[in-house]
């Protein structure tokens, strides 16, 4: 599984003795799933911003699911 999206600030209040954010960006997700049974599935994914100078981003999960 693998994802882009790209992120788009409409529009933002800054106080004056902060920058504003950046208002265009991107979200790049890569992942997998796995069924260990016909109930129960493993899934990990990683997701990074790229092009936020403001911000950096990253995250790193792990799941599983189970259906009843």
């Amino acid at each position: 599984m693998g994802k882009a999206s790209f992120n788009h600030i409409l529009s933002q209040t800054v106080a004056p003795a902060d920058t504003p954010n950046d208002t265009n960006w991107m979200a790049l997700e890569l992942g997998a799933t796995y069924a260990l049974s016909d109930k129960i599935d493993l899934k990990v994914s990683g997701l990074t911003w790229a092009g936020n100078d403001k911000f950096n981003y990253s995250r790193i999960s792990a799941g599983m699911n189970y259906r009843f």
